[in-house]
């Protein structure tokens, strides 16, 4: 496994991609309230001033040796 710190530009766009199957039942104003608490959650995990946003994602690489 590779690590591989992603950056994000904004959070609340891309909780809007990839929610988008947690949310997609939601009214548009609790779409926000729920964008804004993970916002609130993640902020002390993945924001960091230096860097802003940063996805913690990990790179899988795999061999495969021919039998």
């Amino acid at each position: 496994m590779i690590d591989r710190p992603t950056k994000i530009e904004d959070i609340k766009v891309w909780l809007d991609i990839f929610a988008n199957g947690i949310t997609k039942d939601l009214t548009t104003k609790q779409k926000e309230i729920f964008k804004e608490e993970v916002e609130k959650i993640l902020k002390n995990k993945i924001y960091s001033e230096e860097f802003g946003w940063l996805a913690d994602y990990v790179r899988l690489r795999v061999v495969a040796n021919k039998l």
